[in-house]
């Protein structure tokens, strides 16, 4: 996980920040330096889930929350649920959804 080390404000409105990551962290990049995004998982604050369905709950979804989707859901879910939490951010031409579950919930 990186670390935020600094920025500074740009005259083009923009900021310039500073980071310090492992090596390995940055080797995941393979280079690519553009369009890259930065969050935090104390932003992710809306409730969400993954859903295991199937023999011994071996498939498993991430359920997007109604507050995050344009009409909510009324349907009650009967199938083994298990929450966490999302962050839904958007840009100009895509959406990321952000999930956080913990290890021990996914069966690793």
């Amino acid at each position: 996980m990186g670390k935020l080390i600094g920025y500074r404000p740009l005259k083009s409105g923009k900021i310039k920040c500073f980071l310090s990551t492992d090596v390995s962290e940055s080797s995941q990049l393979e280079g690519n330096m553009r369009g890259v995004y930065l969050f935090c998982p104390g932003t992710c604050k809306t409730k969400s889930g993954v859903i295991e369905v199937g023999i011994n709950h071996s498939t498993k979804y991430f359920e997007v929350p109604e507050a995050l989707i344009f009409k909510p859901r009324r349907k009650k879910i009967s199938k083994k649920k298990l929450f966490g939490t999302c962050q839904k951010l958007e840009k100009k031409d895509k959406v990321f959804f952000i999930y956080i579950v913990m290890k021990r919930a996914l069966g690793e």
